[in-house]
C-alpha cells in the first residue's frame, strides 16, 4: 500500500470519526436533521461534506496523535459546543475559504485549548460575518511590509489583492474592483477589525473619518481582535506564507 492510499485512507478514517461525532454533541440529532432534512438537503449536505473534508485534512497533519484529537473533541463539552457551531456556520456558505477557516478555528481550539469557549464562539461568528475577499484582505494587513517583495500569500490571492486604476478615465471593471476594496475595508473597520489612523496635514493631526474621502490602505492598521482572528484562522498550507 503506498503513501497516498494511506493517506486517503487515513483521511476516510478521520471523515468518519467527525460524522459520529454529531451523534456525542447535545441535541446532537436536531442537528443532524438540520444538515440531512433541510428543504435543500443536497446543498446543505454537500456543504457539510466540504467543511468535514477542510477539518479532516487539517487533523491529518498531525500523523500520528489524530485519534488524540478526536478524542479530545469528542470527550470536551466545550469542544463539542464550538465543532457544532462550526458546522452551522459552514452549512450557510459554499466557500472554501470560509470552510477552511472554520476548521482553522475548531482545529487549534482543540488541539491548543488556549482560549475560553465564549472567546471561540465570538471568532466563529465574525469569521461567519465575513466574505472571503474580507478575509484575504484582513490576513493582508498582518502581514509585515517589504519593500518591492511579493509573498507566496499575495502571489495566491493576486487577483483580489492587486490595485487597479483610480483615474478619472479608468474601465469599469476598475471602478468595480475598487468600489468593492473601499466596502471591503470599510467592513472590516466596521467590525473593529482594523482601525482607521491619524495623518498629519498641514502640520495638524486630524482624524480620517470614512466620509471625507474613499479609504486608503495606508490609512488603515490591524487591531488587536482584528489579530486574533487572523491567527484563528490562518492556515498556512492553504493561505500560503505570509512572511518572508
Amino acid at each position: 500500500m503506498d503513501s497516498k492510499e494511506l493517506d486517503t485512507n487515513k483521511t476516510d478514517r478521520i471523515v468518519s470519526a467527525l460524522k459520529g461525532l454529531l451523534g456525542a454533541i447535545p441535541y446532537g440529532g436536531s442537528l443532524a436533521g438540520e444538515i440531512f432534512g433541510n428543504i435543500i438537503p443536497k446543498q446543505r449536505l454537500d456543504r457539510f461534506a466540504a467543511y468535514i473534508k477542510e477539518l479532516s485534512s487539517r487533523i491529518a497533519t498531525l500523523e500520528e496523535n489524530d485519534l488524540r484529537w478526536i478524542e479530545k473533541l469528542k470527550h470536551s463539552s466545550s469542544n463539542l459546543l464550538i465543532y457544532e457551531l462550526s458546522i452551522k456556520y459552514s452549512l450557510e456558505t459554499n466557500s472554501q475559504i470560509l470552510h477552511n477557516s472554520f476548521a482553522s478555528v475548531v482545529f487549534k481550539a482543540v488541539e491548543k485549548n488556549e482560549k475560553d469557549t465564549v472567546i471561540n464562539e465570538k471568532i466563529l461568528r465574525t469569521i461567519s460575518e465575513l466574505t472571503e475577499e474580507e478575509i484575504i484582505w484582513l490576513i493582508w494587513f498582518s502581514e509585515p511590509s517589504v519593500l518591492f517583495y511579493e509573498t507566496e500569500f499575495q502571489t495566491r490571492f493576486k487577483k483580489i489583492l492587486s490595485p487597479h486604476s483610480r483615474s478619472s478615465g479608468n474601465s469599469e471593471d476598475d471602478r468595480i474592483h475598487n468600489a468593492l476594496q473601499d466596502q471591503y475595508i470599510l467592513n472590516l473597520h466596521g467590525k473593529g477589525l482594523l482601525y482607521r489612523k491619524s495623518v498629519n496635514v498641514k502640520n495638524k493631526t486630524v482624524s480620517l473619518s470614512s466620509g471625507d474621502k474613499p479609504p486608503e490602505l495606508k490609512d488603515f492598521s490591524i487591531t488587536p481582535y482584528g489579530d486574533m482572528i487572523v491567527d484563528a484562522l490562518y492556515n498556512e498550507d492553504f493561505f500560503g506564507r505570509i512572511v518572508i
